[in-house]
């Protein structure tokens, strides 16, 4: 591994460790018998964000939850990886063999 490698393995950890840090949250309401997901944005993950009936109101008196939205973290996570594998082996050594 080159020394252009071992910078873009440091990025793609360090990356990966800013989305687990930052996670994307989702608020999710219960409402009868409808599911209603939306987003709340990207927020610390020690400190969720708060669900404010006042600034938001799409569905009433519906109890709501805030949970990490871990289908968009795969996704990133999944792009994060791709993106990695892609700029590794653009950087290969010239001389390396090849698979």
């Amino acid at each position: 591994m080159n020394g252009k490698q071992k910078a873009i393995v440091l990025a793609g950890i360090a990356f990966l460790l800013a989305t687990l840090v930052y996670p994307p949250w989702v608020f999710v309401g219960h409402n009868a018998n409808v599911l209603v997901e939306r987003r709340a944005g990207y927020h610390v993950i020690f400190f969720p964000p708060e669900y404010d009936e006042t600034k938001i109101d799409w569905w009433g008196k519906a109890l709501v939850d805030t949970r990490i939205d871990f289908e968009l973290l795969a996704i990133e996570w999944t792009a994060i990886t791709l993106v990695l594998v892609g700029l590794l082996l653009a950087f290969r050594a010239k001389d390396a063999k090849a698979w």
